[in-house]
Parts: C-alpha cells; sequence; structure tokens
C-alpha cells in the first residue's frame, strides 16, 4: 500500500486565526511550574508588568493554531506520521500578565522530498492593542517520518553503486 502524501501545492497559503487570545498571571506561572523553572522572577506578581514569561511560553498560544492548521490540511492518518524537525523562535517581547495577543498561523511552504512532505509554517502574535507590534514569531518544519521497512529488510542496507 503507496503511503499517504500532501499534496504541496494545496498546503501553501492556508491559514488559521488570528485569535485574541488574553495572557494572565496565573497562565504565566502555571507554564514555569510545569517546566520545574525555580528563578523567583516567574512567579513574583508584584513585579511590573507581572510575572516574567518564559522564553517559550509563546507556544501556549500558538499550539491551538497549530493543531487547527493540521486538522484544515491534512487527515488524521498523515497527521500521525508527522514529526516535528525544526523550529525557530525569535521574541520581540515577552507577553505580559493582562496584555491580549493576535496569534495566527499560515503555511507559507511546502516541497515533497523523498521522505514525505516538508510543510513549513509561520506563526506571528502581535500585541492586539492599536499599535500592534510584533511579540513572537515562529517558524515550524514538521515533516511526514519514513516508513517502518519491512521487518525482512531491517538490518540489512541497501548496496550503492559507484561509477
Amino acid at each position: 500500500m503507496a503511503a499517504p502524501t500532501l499534496d504541496a501545492a494545496r498546503l501553501t497559503g492556508l491559514k488559521v486565526g488570528p485569535t485574541l487570545v488574553t495572557v494572565d498571571a496565573r497562565w504565566l506561572m502555571a507554564y514555569a511550574a510545569a517546566l520545574g523553572e525555580t528563578d523567583p522572577r516567574y512567579y513574583d506578581t508584584r513585579a511590573h508588568g507581572g510575572p516574567l514569561a518564559h522564553p517559550l511560553f509563546s507556544v501556549c498560544y500558538e499550539w491551538p493554531l497549530a493543531l487547527a492548521l493540521r486538522a484544515k490540511a491534512m487527515d488524521e492518518a498523515i497527521a500521525r506520521r508527522g514529526v516535528h524537525a525544526f523550529h525557530n523562535l525569535v521574541v520581540h517581547r515577552p507577553p505580559q500578565a493582562g496584555e491580549s495577543l493576535r496569534a495566527s498561523a499560515r503555511v507559507v511552504g511546502a516541497q515533497r522530498l523523498r521522505g514525505g512532505t516538508l510543510v513549513i509554517i509561520t506563526a506571528p502574535s502581535t500585541a492586539a492593542s492599536s499599535c500592534g507590534a510584533p511579540r513572537s514569531r515562529r517558524r515550524r518544519r514538521p515533516r511526514p517520518r519514513r516508513r517502518p521497512r519491512p521487518a525482512a529488510c531491517a538490518g540489512k542496507r541497501r548496496s550503492r553503486s559507484r561509477s
């Protein structure tokens, strides 16, 4: 049976959002606690702007967008085979407690490869205030895993002829 594939041309340009997200102090502290952070700045509700946001906190408001984009782009058979291969996060300014953000996600590129389809997703987040200053931007490259080799082939290497 052939492995399921993605239509790269159809994927490019798919988007979800924007959605409005409000960051609160409890959310910031819960994320830091879940990571086992011990720096008191992550829990200081009396500090100006509230507790410090962990550098990777943006995953909290981007993850639902990534799931929605995945559901829109592929069926579950392909989604189960996906692998998160790469991400690049740029934090322009960490979010603060009480701040509202506008977040979205969009497929900016897709390329068919021998092992599957490389899908490049960007998830920019901006302040919901009138100025719309950027807060974070993430580029992800989830990639389908290769099919497992049949048991009869396990351990055998393909021979390559060299000219």
